[in-house]
């Protein structure tokens, strides 16, 4: 969908979480206008070994395609009064510094919204906007560590990290969520709008259900590793003769299916290994009595069968289970063999070819446009500013002068 066609974004934010939450929005046919340091840009157009075309990563083209990039020194008064001019055109403007940053650029929302009294206005941090911690920094993995999510994981005493920056992710789409919120609020109820999106407030989101928990039984839970958190123990992750396999047999039936696949329907009868008031139906997901037997069993079960055959079977009789893949052999089966529904297109760069995946999900109306290149640093700049009213002159002696880059 082009739903947000003639939306005007101003992004002042780098890196993963505000680029994500203006990824979405640019892929749902809003402008975004991405406002970048001349000297350096966003440090992800560096990030990783393949380079697109000049100053274009792999991971800064995946979350930054058919936005445009200004690049003016926000320290330099004349560039303040651009983004002011840009800000009365804009209907969201989105930063992410350290709190009390864009007030001394003059950039804050008390200022912006005297130029324009219907901005929507973004800020996205580490901690949020009030708090002991709020006036410092922070990155994706510093916050697993803050929130308790590092703890979830794993099995052992030590933290464990989640293997992407989940947090990072989880808070642009927050922050886009939030806007399309503030979108049709300002429909019903016209004027200035202050969004306050935190990577902390994210991690919360992400894990309501346990942190209900955790607060209604006032003790952390039991760090379940590989294993489902039904804590049936048919949902695990078993290795197989040729891999490793998922499997959530959570249910009565689908721990029985389980069983009878895998041979060993004597677990389902016996009373010492399953508690059988569970196989009922009545009292939720399937339960253990002696954990460890069981999960033996069906680890020595699993060992004699391969995980594609396993994954096959399961699935045909009603038992969700998915053999473990690597993300590389993950997008290789959706994108060439068609083993789930994954809309993409490519578009082609100088020095290589980069995968969109545009909104993340699909919709009956129009299709959304093709995307288009990922900005080089810059390339934006002249034309934006002769649009705000520079002449080419002045244009001129600002990028002799270092205040803007094209």
């Amino acid at each position: 969908m082009q739903a947000l066609k003639n939306i005007r974004v101003i992004d002042l934010s780098h890196v993963i979480a505000g680029p994500t939450a203006s990824h979405y929005l640019a892929a749902q046919g809003a402008e975004v206008i991405k406002i970048e340091n001349p000297r350096t840009g966003d440090s992800l157009r560096y990030s990783g070994t393949i380079s697109f075309d000049a100053g274009i990563s792999a991971t800064f083209a995946a979350i930054n395609a058919g936005k445009k990039s200004l690049a003016i020194d926000l320290k330099n008064p004349a560039m303040q009064e651009v983004v002011h001019r840009l800000a009365k055109t804009a209907d969201i403007f989105i930063e992410n510094f350290k709190p009390g940053v864009v007030k001394k650029l003059g950039l804050d929302f008390e200022k912006l919204k005297t130029i324009n009294p219907n901005l929507i206005y973004v800020s996205i941090s580490g901690y949020g906007q009030s708090g002991k911690l709020s006036k410092f920094g922070a990155y994706d993995h510093v916050i697993q560590a803050l929130t308790g999510m590092m703890m979830m994981g794993g099995e052992s005493d030590s933290p464990l990290k989640v293997g992407f920056p989940v947090i990072d992710s989880a808070t642009g789409m927050m922050a886009s969520q939030a806007i399309l919120a503030a979108l049709f609020q300002r429909e019903r109820c016209p004027g200035p709008i202050h969004l306050d999106v935190s990577m902390v407030q994210a991690a919360v989101q992400l894990m309501l259900p346990q942190i209900s928990r955790v607060l209604a039984q006032q003790q952390d839970m039991p760090r379940v590793g590989n294993r489902g958190f039904s804590e049936s123990p048919g949902a695990s992750t078993f290795r197989c003769s040729d891999g490793w396999i998922a499997i959530a047999a959570n249910t009565p039936k689908q721990f029985r299916t389980l069983c009878k696949t895998l041979n060993v329907q004597q677990l389902v009868q016996d009373p010492q290994l399953i508690d059988q008031k569970t196989l009922t139906g009545e009292h939720g997901f399937v339960k253990a009595v002696n954990k460890a037997s069981v999960q033996s069993i069906l680890t020595d079960a699993c060992l004699h069968v391969s995980a594609s055959h396993l994954e096959s079977q399961l699935n045909s009789e009603g038992v969700p289970a998915a053999g473990v893949r690597t993300l590389f052999e993950f997008i290789g089966e959706a994108l060439n063999e068609g083993l789930v529904s994954l809309p993409s297109e490519r578009t082609v760069y100088a020095n290589g070819t980069a995968t969109d995946f545009m909104n993340g999900f699909i919709s009956d109306q129009e299709s959304a446009a093709r995307p288009s290149h990922a900005p080089v640093l810059g390339q934006h700049t002249e034309s934006i500013l002769l649009q705000l009213g520079f002449d080419a002159k002045m244009v001129a002696h600002l990028k002799a002068e270092g205040a803007v880059y094209f």
